[in-house]
C-alpha cells in the first residue's frame, strides 16, 4: 500500500523478493542501420541483450522520414533476446533504413 508515495512494507522478506524481481527486469534500446545483405534478404535480426522480450517499440527512418507503415516485428523464438524485423504489406526493408528500438523484458 502506498502512503504519500512511499510503500509501506509489512516484513523484510517483501523487500527482498521485490528487489530481486526488479533487478531481473531489463530495458534495452538502440539503433540498427539495415545492411545491403539484410535489404536483399528482407529481414534484420537485432540482438537486445535480454533473455526474454515482453514489449518492443520500433521506429524506422528512411532518409530522415518515418516509414512505420506496417513493419512486421517479431520476438524471435529461435534466437532468444532478438527482434526480427521483416517486410509488411506496404513496408519493404531497405538498405540504409535506420531502425530505432526499445525492448522491455528480463535480463
Amino acid at each position: 500500500m502506498l502512503y504519500g508515495g512511499v510503500e509501506k512494507v509489512k516484513n523484510l522478506s517483501d523487500i527482498h523478493s521485490r528487489s530481486e524481481a526488479r533487478a531481473a527486469l531489463g530495458i534495452a534500446a538502440g539503433s540498427h542501420t539495415v545492411t545491403a545483405a539484410e535489404g536483399i534478404d528482407t529481414e534484420a535480426f537485432i540482438a537486445t541483450g535480454l533473455s526474454s522480450i515482453d514489449i518492443q517499440l520500433i521506429d524506422i527512418l528512411r532518409s530522415g522520414n518515418n516509414v512505420n507503415t506496417d513493419v512486421d516485428v517479431t520476438v524471435d523464438d529461435t534466437n532468444v533476446g532478438y527482434l526480427w524485423i521483416t517486410n509488411g504489406s506496404t513496408y519493404t526493408l531497405t538498405t540504409g533504413d535506420v531502425i530505432r528500438w526499445i525492448a522491455i523484458g528480463f535480463r
